[in-house]
């Protein structure tokens, strides 16, 4: 699925997207801490994950990243950090506010899924 052009993976809980550099000097224009960037999400990313209820997954250089729709806009609102770019309007909220995924959930759930994939493999060689 796309939204704003961007690639999403729609997961059970949380929607994914990749951002590949995030916008290095967004605490200079927002009055964040010194050093804190500013992770870019389109406004109707956000608007469509509150809709069906899911949280929004970043893959970043740090690992991977979440956040509520809600608090997504709060942050927003809170600090003004809107920017429109190609005709999409994002809003930029500081890293700060993600809450990591340790990588050991995402170890765990990669097994999951390699699991059941061998099993619907064996499944299908048994027919």
């Amino acid at each position: 699925m796309y939204i704003a052009h961007q690639p999403i993976i729609e997961k059970e809980k949380y929607l994914q997207f990749r951002l590949h550099q995030p916008y290095w000097s967004g605490y200079k224009k927002y009055g964040w801490a010194k050093g804190v960037p500013a992770i870019g999400i389109s406004e109707k990313l956000v608007k469509y994950a509150f809709k069906v209820g899911k949280h929004i997954r970043v893959n970043t250089q740090w690992g991977n990243l979440e956040i509520s729709p809600i608090k997504a806009r709060r942050e927003a609102r809170k600090y003004q950090s809107y920017f429109m770019t190609k005709g999409i309007k994002l809003l930029e909220i500081p890293r700060t506010a993600f809450r990591a995924i340790p990588k050991r959930v995402v170890i765990d759930r990669i097994k999951e899924e390699v699991r059941e994939q061998r099993i619907d493999e064996v499944q299908l060689s048994l027919l």
